[in-house]
């Protein structure tokens, strides 16, 4: 029952500093106008006919100062009706019918019940406002009219009322025109996600088709390519024209086969633009990054002297690189830092990158391996789509992932990508010297790189078979990477 009273009395909504200053001019202009209405124009409703005063009984009444206060009561409730509808329409209504009562029956100001009754019709359900209709309807038989004319009286009864129904209708009227608004702003929302989810169907479809038709092209000529290799490899000492025409069925199939992924990825590309014949970027171009840095200001130490990419697998090269491209916008975008280490290092089984900055840091620190790739941490408090990024890719290659914020400032990303070394080359030198990493003071966890995906870690130094990811140390208001 207190649950109920109170959501009669109290309208659940929040009101916005505009709503609030248009109510409370509106309860003032009804006080002002009010006013102006009793001082100067009362007098119209009281005939200056003495012929006409004598027919309908209406009586002269010289205006005192109760009805500025009923008034002045109407308009302070104004102020408060779209808190309160059904509140301010019973006090609007009493204090209308009270100050007629007091003034012989003579009209106060229909403005202000008609404006609690439209309050109630616009904010409040349609059983409210039917109830506020039929009490209304009682104002209006059982207020108080001037004379003894049984004419005038009607007349005057049925303008009221014409005036009470014109508010509700026009309050109904409001309701409606925002329920129709909110219910086509739906309609528009989830007819965009509609549009959203199907599109993305359309995507994925796509993928699919152009997956399978990638695969058709590729696994039969591959298979083919493979045939003819094993028989020319066995055949080139005793029949070497034979082999010759193994190899020139191989350099056919992978002509044809290139031919035809070539007129897909032409058919993929939109009309006038031009063809993508750039090399994917390596680590050939961390020239590129140290040169991005310094155009922001930011002193780097970049330490190549440990990697060499002829013994790095091409695509961990190109992982490496991107991975460290979005390390470095991250500090450009973020960081605030004045000075940038990078560390690109690999032994014979594994390549290491650190990207250390003196930044702000960002408050936390994150971890993942291949093992444990939904790990929550890297979607705690300012974990961004930057460091879920390179995570991402880290995974794609069975890799060890860190991020975290150093002590005494700064911000420092680790990643550690296994790899099978490369078939030596003759001639060419396969050994790579042991860096020695720099210290970075932070607390250290270990997190294991997959045995499965790293089968030669088992003979690797114990220190090279770890990923420093650190504790979180301080929590700071950094920004989202």
């Amino acid at each position: 029952m207190e649950h109920f009273l109170e959501n009669i009395l109290v309208n659940r909504r929040e009101m916005t500093a505009r709503e609030w200053a248009e109510d409370i001019a509106l309860g003032l202009g009804v006080f002002v106008l009010g006013c102006l209405y009793l001082i100067w124009g009362g007098g119209s409703l009281i005939p200056l006919d003495d012929a006409f005063r004598e027919f309908t009984g209406v009586q002269r009444y010289v205006f005192g100062s109760v009805p500025f206060f009923y008034l002045a009561v109407m308009s302070l409730a104004l102020m408060m009706r779209r808190i309160t509808p059904w509140f301010v329409f019973v006090v609007v209504m009493a204090a209308y019918l009270a100050g007629r009562a007091a003034m012989g029956g003579q009209e106060l100001l229909v403005l202000a019940p008609c404006l609690a009754i439209f309050t109630v019709a616009e904010e409040r359900s349609r059983y409210e406002v039917i109830t506020a209709g039929v009490l209304a309807t009682l104002c209006v038989i059982f207020m108080t009219t001037p004379g003894t004319s049984l004419a005038f009286d009607v007349y005057t009864r049925l303008m009221v009322f014409t005036y009470f129904a014109l508010a509700l209708f026009m309050g109904l009227s409001v309701q409606s025109y925002r329920r129709y608004r909110k219910e086509v702003g739906q309609r528009l929302e989830e007819a965009a996600a509609i549009r959203e989810k199907e599109a993305e169907k359309a995507v994925e479809a796509e993928r699919v088709r152009i997956a399978r038709e990638l695969h058709d092209i590729t696994a039969h000529s591959l298979s083919a390519i493979g045939i003819q290799a094993a028989a020319a490899e066995r055949i080139v000492d005793r029949d070497p024209q034979m082999a010759k025409e193994a190899i020139q069925t191989i350099r056919h199939t992978a002509k044809d086969s290139l031919t035809e992924i070539r007129a897909m990825i032409g058919v993929l590309r939109g009309e006038g633009e031009a063809a993508e014949n750039r090399p994917t970027h390596g680590t050939e171009h961390m020239g590129e990054l140290v040169q991005y840095l310094e155009s922001a200001g930011i002193s780097v130490h970049c330490d190549q002297s440990h990697y060499r990419r002829d013994a790095v697998p091409l695509y961990i090269d190109v992982a490496v690189f991107g991975i460290a491209r979005e390390a470095v916008t991250n500090i450009v975008k973020h960081a605030h830092a004045r000075h940038v280490d990078i560390t690109l290092h690999a032994t014979e089984d594994l390549v290491t990158l650190m990207v250390v900055d003196d930044g702000r840091g960002m408050g936390g620190s994150y971890a993942h391996n291949a093992t444990a790739y939904d790990d929550p941490l890297l979607h705690m408090g300012g974990g961004g789509h930057g460091l879920q990024g390179m995570a991402e890719r880290t995974n794609l290659l069975g890799g060890g992932f860190g991020a975290y914020d150093v002590k005494g400032g700064g911000f420092a990303v680790v990643v550690r990508l296994p790899f099978r070394e490369k078939e030596p080359v003759e001639g060419a030198e396969t050994t790579v010297a042991q860096p020695v990493l720099p210290e970075i003071e932070v607390p250290k966890v270990e997190v294991q790189v997959p045995a499965e995906t790293h089968p030669r870690h088992a003979a690797a130094d114990a220190e090279e078979q770890k990923m420093p990811v650190p504790e979180v140390t301080d929590l700071g208001d950094g920004e989202e990477r």
